[in-house]
């Protein structure tokens, strides 16, 4: 047996990482940030970089729920983010579901996204699956660059 929700991090990190989001190491307790002083309530967001207020969850699961919001809306507010990506796995074409924020900060510019990783299903064999996906990691870099 493998865990898959963390292959699918790890993957994503050896993306994410050149972009220069941290990530933070849940099993090996490394990066962690706390929610209080004096180093109380530790929490590992999955990514996050700090110079453009940017949290990352990935997520390899169907549906996005409750906790999951409620998890990123704290990393914001802790990590004082703009943009909150929540990254799944999909059979979809690059598609992004976004919301506005009410409330958070002077300007009310927060955002919350959902992008859909496009994992190809149609590659006639290895050498079009690799081009496939390069081709959705370049799509997620730019998708991480516009910000929204």
């Amino acid at each position: 047996m493998f865990d898959v929700s963390y292959l699918w991090e790890e993957y994503l990190a050896s993306i994410l990482t050149k972009q220069a989001f941290k990530h933070p190491n849940n099993k090996e307790r490394t990066g962690r940030i706390y929610l209080a002083k004096h180093k109380r309530f530790p929490r590992y967001p999955d990514f996050y970089r700090e110079e453009d207020s940017f949290i990352i969850d990935a997520k390899y699961k169907r549906e996005i729920n409750r906790d999951d919001i409620h998890q990123m809306i704290t990393y914001m507010y802790r990590l004082k983010g703009k943009n909150g990506l929540f990254i799944q796995p999909s059979d979809r074409i690059c598609q992004k579901e976004s919301y506005d924020l009410l409330g958070y900060g002077i300007d009310d510019n927060a955002g919350l996204q959902t992008y859909f990783y496009p994992i190809s299903q149609i590659a006639n064999d290895y050498k079009q699956f690799v081009a496939d996906m390069i081709l959705s990691e370049n799509i997620l870099k730019l998708q991480i660059q516009s910000g929204k």
